[in-house]
């Protein structure tokens, strides 16, 4: 058995031999690296020449090696995107294409970076702020960082996940709620923008809860103020925001409203033309 590995072994390496190859000490040598393409082992108590890869080869073999591992794993960050936005636009959402003078990119920034930290302790973000303030756009900027750090993200509005859990109730629930508790980030974008029925309830308990006792982080991104996380005196509510703060820190998105600045732009430009300018 172990003989035949060697042959198998000396085989493969014998492919690589050239024309150009010289005899050096009995062994064959290579005429780009100068180091040997033959060793010598012993085998049943008797030597045995066997091939072997020179240097130059060793390092081609390594560096093809590599190049597939590396197409591999651009696959699978591929496949983990496809599979981690529900709204694929999302994909295109990095750190490049943000204000990098608020405070809240830098935290984001340091948060995407530190993800095996944060993973570990378990350590999560509620960031809150009006409409338009670029929460979606940062927390999309963490998702794809840490999709290419090679971890798994699932991100989604929580309107849309209450949707699809409520399309095929006992199926998509348990999927979900499985993918929910699986995927090393989760991120739970619009909280407090959903219906607030009994039903809808009851589903955002067993969303967070699942999170919750999976012991690893989650982002929310919500309108909803700090003060209407602490001291919301609605008991349905208060046991989900329990589990959300134990495991988050709060922050505030301090980026421009930018929806705001375009609507402003928009109405000059039309008041323009209606003037005739």
């Amino acid at each position: 058995m172990f003989e035949q590995i060697i042959n198998d072994a000396s085989n493969q390496a014998s492919k690589y031999q050239s024309s150009d190859d010289y005899i050096k000490d009995g062994l064959i040598h290579c005429n780009n690296c100068n180091t040997p393409k033959q060793t010598v082992i012993k085998l049943l108590g008797q030597d045995k020449k066997v091939f072997c890869l020179c240097m130059c080869q060793s390092l081609k073999v390594e560096e093809e090696e590599n190049r597939h591992k590396q197409i591999q794993q651009e696959y699978i960050n591929k496949q983990k995107a496809d599979n981690c936005f529900e709204d694929k636009s999302l994909k295109a959402k990095t750190f490049d294409t943000t204000d990098k003078n608020s405070k809240i990119y830098t935290l984001a920034y340091r948060y995407a970076s530190n993800f095996d930290k944060m993973l570990k302790n378990n350590m999560g973000l509620i960031m809150h702020g009006e409409r338009g303030t670029g929460k979606t756009h940062i927390s999309a900027c963490i998702a794809n960082s840490v999709l290419n750090q090679s971890y798994s993200v699932y991100m989604t509005k929580l309107s849309v996940l209450i949707s699809k859990m409520q399309e095929n109730y006992s199926e998509n629930k348990l999927h979900l709620l499985n993918k929910i508790s699986d995927v090393d980030l989760f991120i739970l974008d619009d909280m407090g923008t959903e219906r607030h029925t009994e039903t809808a309830l009851e589903l955002i308990f067993d969303i967070i809860d699942k999170r919750y006792l999976s012991k690893k982080p989650i982002i929310i991104s919500t309108n909803l103020t700090q003060e209407e996380f602490t001291n919301n005196e609605n008991t349905q509510y208060r046991r989900i925001f329990d589990r959300i703060i134990e495991g988050c820190t709060f922050v505030k998105s301090d980026i421009k409203n930018q929806r705001a600045d375009k609507a402003a732009v928009n109405k000059q430009d039309l008041l323009k033309i209606l003037k005739g300018e």
